[in-house]
């Protein structure tokens, strides 16, 4: 990271690949969690926000070692990068082929041919990428809200984007055992009682005590937030 190439007298932004770094330090078990909270808090101490907003958020490139490849193939910790990634400020950007399972190590291996007959795709982390980019792209917060921590254990990393009443909950568990988070909300301006929604599911949430109980499966993680229906519409057709 080097300040004096993102501001107003220099680039807009860069390309962000201490977003990508951390979390696979994190997801590979080289970090834990709070080392992965200062990499990412200090992205917010060293550039101004207008340009942090304006970079382009990789997880893999040409000359990069593909991220389901760093992972062990393990598709479910790719997931859980894309689902972090896509609720980061900046532009995200997908690699080709990253979206049907690709692997690739040092470049030039990172480069192989797309393979186009769709029966070697995997097809569920197709739907499951097209279901962040669908969410993102239709939840302002996702991409214009302001970004605050909320909760960081030895495997758990959770934080918040705000804008205005569409504020959306991120919680990650980054283990392989199934974890219990108990998150405060005042951030969030979710007071008890409220009841709060999966965007990627559905599955609701009430606060009690200023908190929201979530349990999440191993390698996994969650968005959440309080969408209002448009007047005649259906709820869940709202959500999803």
């Amino acid at each position: 990271m080097n300040p004096r190439w993102a501001n107003d007298t220099h680039f807009d932004g860069l390309m962000n690949y201490p977003v990508k770094d951390a979390l696979a330090a994190w997801l590979q078990g080289r970090e834990n969690a709070f080392q992965f909270g200062e990499h990412i808090d200090a992205l917010f101490k060293t550039y101004p926000r207008e340009n942090l907003y304006a970079m382009y958020v990789p997880l893999d490139s040409h000359d990069t070692e593909r991220f389901k490849t760093l992972m062990g193939g393990d598709t479910n910790k790719l997931k859980l990068a894309f689902m972090f990634q896509m609720a980061f400020p900046g532009a995200p950007s997908i690699y080709y082929g990253d979206e049907i399972g690709m692997e690739g190590g040092k470049d030039p291996d990172s480069r192989r041919a797309f393979p186009w007959l769709q029966n070697k795709w995997d097809q569920d982390l197709l739907q499951w990428i097209k279901l962040l980019i669908s969410l993102r792209k239709r939840t302002p917060s996702l991409r214009r809200g302001d970004y605050i921590r909320l909760l960081v254990e030895d495997k758990v990393y959770a934080f918040a984007r705000i804008l205005g009443d569409q504020n959306v909950l991120v919680a990650l568990n980054g283990s392989a055992q199934e974890r219990q988070l108990e998150i405060q909300c005042a951030a969030l301006n979710w007071g008890d009682g409220r009841v709060v929604q999966s965007l990627i599911n559905g599955q609701k949430y009430t606060i009690a005590e200023g908190k929201i109980s979530i349990k999440l499966p191993a390698w996994s993680g969650i968005w959440v937030w309080i969408k209002k229906p448009h007047k005649g519409s259906s709820p869940m057709k709202e959500w999803i």
